[in-house]
């Protein structure tokens, strides 16, 4: 889901009955992106106790004076064997108790999914609605052939607030069960995961808009620049239509990007 806030500006190529339009966009709420250094297994799993299914959880904060609705987590991931067939991805948000673990289960949705991505894009369809405060994600996916499939989710030593946690209902011991460090579990250093929240907020104000929008053109070939104006944008949409009006979506530049080449 794409929110998207035009930028007002056009600039048309009146020897050319061409126009273009420059879109500024903002969805990602959070994000944990990264290099990935490693991956934990996140699935029901048969190597842990024949059936266990095994959560990995991470935390994450919703700031002060916002109200976040999450509509799509992207989960970065691999498959150890397997072509990845999965009968979806389960997402459990919790509030962070006072032990900084999760607590109340506020969500608890299993997705379905086509199969034979690696990295998860999962929509939240009506949205996850979170007020300012702490909050912990756990995933879980289910593979319909345990015996030659496991999805991993990507994980980072690049730790925000507290470590991923792992748990299973067939506990290795008694803290596993509790929820536990990853870092304790796999002995080694505590991990984060990688994921973004995509949707909108309350609170936050639109990036502003850029500006300076030049087009300069050799043959069929364009050279778009533009000033960046904003600090909060993730990206740009560009456009083109021929009569000013109907516009249609050409290319996506990340965000800080300043021109791009059309043609």
């Amino acid at each position: 889901m794409k929110i998207n806030f035009t930028s007002g500006m056009r600039s048309m190529l009146l020897m050319m009955l061409f126009f273009l339009t420059l879109t500024t966009y903002s969805q990602i709420l959070y994000t944990q992106n990264t290099p990935a250094h490693g991956d934990v297994i996140a699935k029901e799993d048969a190597e842990f106790g024949g059936g266990a299914i095994s959560h990995v959880a991470d935390d994450f904060e919703v700031p002060g004076g916002q109200t976040w609705t999450i509509t799509q987590i992207d989960l970065p991931g691999r498959y150890k064997d397997g072509a990845g067939q999965y009968a979806g991805v389960t997402v459990i948000f919790h509030k962070n108790n006072d032990f900084n673990k999760p607590g109340e289960v506020i969500f608890n949705r299993t997705i379905l999914l086509s199969n034979g991505q690696t990295n998860f894009e999962v929509p939240i369809t009506g949205g996850v609605v979170l007020e300012p405060g702490v909050y912990w994600m756990a995933i879980y996916t289910g593979i319909e052939d345990e015996a030659s499939n496991s999805w991993y989710w990507k994980s980072t030593d690049t730790v925000k607030r507290n470590p991923a946690i792992f748990r299973s209902t067939l506990p290795l011991d008694p803290d596993v069960f509790n929820w536990t460090s990853v870092g304790e579990v796999y002995s080694h250093p505590d991990v984060d995961m990688l994921f973004t929240l995509h949707g909108t907020s309350d609170g936050v104000a639109a990036p502003a808009a850029p500006y300076d929008l030049n087009v300069t053109s050799i043959g069929s070939t364009f050279n778009i620049s533009w000033h960046d104006n904003s600090t909060n944008e993730s990206g740009f949409i560009i456009e083109r239509s021929t009569d000013n009006i109907n516009f249609t979506a050409i290319a996506t530049v990340g965000s800080n990007i300043t021109s791009y080449t059309d043609g």
